[in-house]
């Protein structure tokens, strides 16, 4: 009989652990603007192209700190990791530029407001809710950065799907795996202890 052991754990400092959502964030925007499949409905345009690329990039920001909120402990906790996120998954895709980091903090906070309207995160609880949600999130971005009829970014959005039900199963699963370290409060640092 094969005796069950305790998952490896990681302790990471409160950096480390916001490098961690970033870099998962950016693997994700790199697959999206990086598929042929998605890019071709934008390209024609460098100014639509870009406005893409840029609501691509909030809808990934969105859907991680979805997850992420989801948690159920410390709110500054939870608040200070959403904040360093979307700030230094910025810096490292956009530049360090604060104009841009205005912009897309404001732009994350008013689609994750409206996503969260649309589609409340105490109701992503099973697989097809989670189908779901990814497929509306893809229907959004596609709308805010196209004119026409859906119909005819049907294909796009089916790509834009696949990239974002992966992207928010890996944000489910490092949020899922997630504990805050009680010891690392007593010094008034946060500290996390990630399961893999």
């Amino acid at each position: 009989m094969k005796l069950e052991g305790k998952k490896p754990e990681l302790l990471l400092n409160f950096d480390e652990f916001v490098n961690v959502w970033t870099d998962v964030i950016k693997e994700y925007y790199a697959r999206g603007i990086s598929s042929d499949n998605i890019m071709k409905a934008f390209r024609s345009d460098s100014e639509q192209e870009a406005h893409f690329e840029m609501e691509y990039f909030i809808m990934l920001l969105v859907i991680a700190m979805r997850q992420w909120t989801k948690k159920y402990f410390d709110e500054k906790a939870k608040k200070k990791v959403q904040d360093s996120v979307v700030e230094k998954a910025t810096a490292e895709i956009f530049g360090d530029n604060p104009e841009m980091q205005d912009l897309c903090r404001d732009l994350f906070e008013k689609r994750f407001k409206m996503m969260e309207e649309l589609s409340p995160v105490k109701k992503l609880t099973g697989e097809e809710q989670i189908r779901t949600s990814a497929i509306g999130f893809a229907r959004v971005l596609v709308s805010e950065c196209t004119q026409g009829k859906e119909e005819t970014f049907k294909d796009v959005i089916e790509q834009i799907s696949v990239v974002f039900l992966a992207a928010e199963s890996t944000f489910l699963h490092l949020s899922k795996n997630t504990i805050l370290d009680g010891n690392g409060m007593l010094f008034g640092k946060y500290r996390f202890l990630v399961s893999k």
